[in-house]
């Protein structure tokens, strides 16, 4: 079995730094929600755990280089990684930024995962690749060794359908076509609600040659549009984050966790997204 999480962090914007001392004391304090997220991931194990609006601060000294991408201190994914180092948990992680977000956040893609990395990359799919553009979006592509077999794991974090999500996705298909192997899955937060037009659209696209399956959908037939962002001014609300997998993964079962009435309760705008996958050879 593989058990996989998908969850947006909201750039650190669960608390609002301008009410801080400082940095140390703002950092020191979103602990508090990382570590529920750090308690998620050891309750159920999970084995790969991709995030978007991943950030580090760009005024936090560099600590260590990733496949080229410079890590800075307090990166939420190198924060999150220490954290279950601490609870003696051992995951790899990669990270790579796409834009700043107010002009101080190094916003982008990461993920943790108990499988060994074999290869890693990201590209800009967006139109624009300027990084103080909130539109330049990025793909992380992370080849995983699971099972003796290579596993292609794509982190998306793709813009609304305004702003370029057809061909954004139809990019990624092309890479997906011409680089990756049969087994991959795609997971994040794709700005498209389930049930619309926009959604049977994409859902029906070809990848390698096959229809890829919504493993929410597949196990919860009832509960298609189960919001997974919360409704406020800047969303309606409605279910934009997805796992999508290949026909070498059977959906097992799959709920939207972290919202504000279960036990590790809310620690973003986005409810995370949660699977259970079997491996079929």
């Amino acid at each position: 079995m593989l058990k996989i999480l998908t969850l947006n962090l909201h750039t650190y914007q669960e608390i609002d730094i301008g009410q801080e001392k400082n940095l140390i004391e703002f950092f020191e304090k979103y602990e508090n929600i990382q570590e529920k997220i750090v308690q998620f991931i050891m309750d159920e194990n999970i084995d790969i755990a991709v995030f978007q609006e991943a950030a580090q601060h760009r005024d936090m000294d560099i600590i260590e280089e990733k496949f080229g991408i410079k890590i800075k201190r307090k990166n939420y994914i190198k924060v999150l990684h220490e954290l279950l180092l601490k609870k003696n948990k051992f995951y790899e992680y990669v990270w790579d930024f796409s834009h700043y977000g107010w002009n101080i956040w190094e916003e982008g893609l990461g993920i943790l995962t108990k499988y060994p990395i074999v290869n890693f990359e990201s590209k800009y799919i967006s139109k624009t690749k300027d990084k103080f553009s909130i539109y330049s979006r990025k793909i992380l592509k992370t080849t995983l060794l699971i099972n003796n077999k290579l596993v292609d794991i794509y982190t998306v974090h793709l813009n609304w359908v305004r702003n370029g999500f057809e061909n954004e996705y139809k990019k990624l298909i092309n890479w997906i076509n011409k680089s990756s192997n049969s087994r991959l899955i795609i997971a994040g937060d794709f700005n498209i609600n389930a049930g619309t037009k926009d959604y049977e659209k994409f859902i029906s696209m070809n990848v390698k040659g096959e229809k890829l399956t919504d493993v929410f959908y597949e196990t919860n037939r009832y509960k298609i549009d189960e919001p997974t962002i919360r409704k406020d001014k800047f969303n309606d609300g409605g279910r934009i984050d997805y796992i999508l997998v290949s026909k070498h993964f059977r959906a097992i079962d799959s709920r939207i966790v972290f919202k504000d009435n279960d036990k590790y309760g809310r620690v973003s705008d986005h409810m995370g997204l949660w699977a259970k996958l079997e491996i079929i050879e």
